[in-house]
């Protein structure tokens, strides 16, 4: 019986109506809310004044680090209370996490594998962010081309490509 509000924007509304219509199944009395996609959206759920419970947020890596996925979206210092320009849509703040994500950074090779796989199963286990989809991209080519590479940030490395 607990109140849940949805909040979605305007191109994901099917999305929200699913997740309303999920948590009234598990008992919830959700309703749902349309923001207009966009800025407006991630000013609004991004705020803690709104205290925004659930809504949809996609983030892709700007870099090849696991730090990309970690600082702006789930740290401390990335979390602005009081702010519309919070990128930390959960307001997750967990010392734990971040001194674990320190260490992460500090390290190289194996041993920061070791430590980002430390970091990532305690913000598992905290769960402020559910995964919804990992895209995928499907690259068709001619047998024609050779040297077909793909960088997983930027796409296919035209200049890398040969025709004959």
């Amino acid at each position: 019986g607990t109140r849940v509000t949805v909040w979605t924007d305007t191109d994901k509304v099917r999305y929200g109506r699913y997740f309303m219509r999920l948590l009234s199944d598990l008992g919830f009395a959700a309703r749902l809310k349309v923001v207009e996609a966009g800025f407006e959206y991630f000013h609004a759920v991004g705020d803690s004044r709104t205290h925004a419970q659930i809504g949809m947020f996609g983030w892709l890596a700007d870099y090849p680090d696991p730090a990309t996925f970690y600082e702006p979206v789930f740290s401390c210092s990335g979390r602005v209370p009081s702010s519309s320009e919070n990128l930390n849509l959960s307001q997750l703040c967990d010392p734990a996490l971040d001194q674990l994500a320190a260490r992460a950074k500090a390290s190289d090779g194996q041993a920061a594998t070791e430590a980002w796989a430390a970091a990532e199963r305690r913000l598992t286990d905290l769960a402020p962010a559910v995964p919804l989809v990992s895209r995928r991209r499907t690259q068709f080519t001619s047998t024609r081309a050779g040297n077909v590479q793909q960088n997983p940030f930027l796409g296919p490395l035209l200049e890398q490509m040969w025709v004959r």
